[in-house]
């Protein structure tokens, strides 16, 4: 299991007001009996699994408080593939036994609020910590105890499960910063292979930017015919041409360097 921290996202950046406005149209989760559930406790009550509104308001009055705040993020790997594979009803099992284990989970005892963004996606808010290294060690225990193979009917299902994790005040100074921040950071960890803890990293979500900006207008130079195959032919020792490579080249004005247009058609899965 990696479970590696990176202090400091991941995609391209999103209006803050958008990021609020995505978590507040989440559902509420129906769970709400402990007797059933098993939930933790948190200052002699009842742990329980918030809204996301409801989270976004605690957040909100602890930062106009003063206090130091953490949002994380932790999301299901790959479950449309799982839903495939197993079909719904084993999906919803690795999603029930995914907030049990979220819930007793010590690092979340103490969690403010503990709110489900969709099946399988739960956004938690620390209130008021006090050590940063101990939140982040616990916070990496937490992705490695998520993404634990779970029995199930007999049979070892593997299903792990991603960490985004964004702080005040290097991560954001807002709720909406955090929230967006932690949304990145958690894609970042899903796209290096899932199961692991991942912090927000500004540097990274400028080169995604960069990224962006390049692949924008690469599809701007497809859109306008700029490129060109070019015959390249190849002889042999003889010189006598027994073939030709076939050489894309780009004739319009500020395009990049076409080893750079190459990847990022790769990676965007337009070739």
């Amino acid at each position: 299991m990696n479970t590696t921290v990176n202090k400091g996202p991941a995609v391209k950046l999103a209006p803050n007001a958008r990021a609020l406005a995505d978590f507040a149209k989440s559902p509420a989760s129906p769970v709400r009996d402990d007797s059933r559930t098993g939930l933790s406790t948190w200052r002699g009550k009842t742990q329980r699994i918030l809204t996301c509104p409801e989270l976004i308001s605690a957040c909100d009055a602890a930062l106009l408080a003063g206090r130091r705040c953490a949002i994380l993020l932790c999301d299901i790997d790959q479950m449309a593939e799982i839903n495939e594979a197993w079909g719904h009803a084993i999906g919803n099992r690795i999603i029930e036994g995914m907030r049990t284990r979220l819930l007793n989970h010590r690092s979340t005892a103490a969690a403010s609020v503990i709110a489900q963004r969709h099946n399988g996606s739960y956004l938690i808010l620390v209130d008021d910590f006090s050590d940063e290294d101990v939140l982040l060690r616990q916070a990496g225990e937490l992705a490695g105890v998520l993404s634990a193979p779970m029995l199930l009917d007999g049979v070892t299902v593997g299903a792990s499960v991603s960490v985004g994790l964004a702080l005040t005040p290097q991560h954001g100074t807002t709720t909406a910063t955090l929230i967006e921040h932690v949304i990145l950071a958690t894609k970042r960890a899903k796209r290096e292979g899932g199961g692991r803890l991942l912090s927000f990293d500004p540097l990274h979500a400028a080169r995604l930017r960069e990224r962006d900006a390049q692949l924008a207008r690469v599809r701007l130079a497809m859109d306008r015919g700029d490129f060109r195959v070019a015959y390249q032919p190849i002889v042999d020792a003889r010189g006598v041409a027994i073939g030709a490579e076939a050489l894309l080249r780009c004739h319009g004005q500020n395009s990049l360097p076409i080893s750079d247009t190459i990847a990022i058609l790769e990676e965007s899965g337009l070739i």
